[in-house]
């Protein structure tokens, strides 16, 4: 067990003690392979007790995948959020769900103003009509909008 916890010995010995003090816990750490390469788990553990004795079940469980994912969505919403391009984030219904902060220094509306709203209420009527046409088809056929 030592050999694959990458948690100090002490402290595994505290996940160990904490396992047996209740009837079942959840813990997040880094996972040593025999090649010594290290993967993201999540443990968890319970206390099994078998003909009178006493038993520590433990099931790990990769989470690698969903941390570099949670990274790489942690990266792109920095990029929305601190980016300078206005971004405007509808349902297929045309009902905003996001706006980014430069959307609101460009319009000056705040997301209170936005949120839930349809985006007609930033037309300014110099387009025409055949415009918002395709503007609409676009989003509600589910594909990206960019203008």
């Amino acid at each position: 067990l030592f050999d694959i916890i990458t948690l100090p010995s002490e402290e595994t010995k505290v996940k160990i003690k904490e396992v047996l003090s209740k009837e079942k816990i959840q813990f997040e750490f880094k996972h040593k392979h025999a090649d010594n390469s290290v993967t993201d788990v999540t443990v968890f553990g319970s206390r099994v007790t078998i003909k009178g004795k006493e038993y520590i079940h433990i099931i790990v469980y990769d989470i690698s995948k969903r941390k570099r994912a949670e990274q790489q969505l942690q990266l792109l919403s920095a990029v929305i959020e601190q980016g300078r391009v206005s971004v405007v984030i509808t349902n297929s219904d045309g009902i905003i769900q996001y706006v980014n902060p430069i959307f609101t220094d460009i319009t000056g509306y705040n997301l209170d103003d936005t949120i839930g709203q349809n985006p007609k209420f930033l037309s300014s009527g110099l387009q025409a009509k055949e415009y918002y046409k395709i503007l609409w088809d676009t989003i509600k056929s589910g594909k990206s909008w960019e203008g």
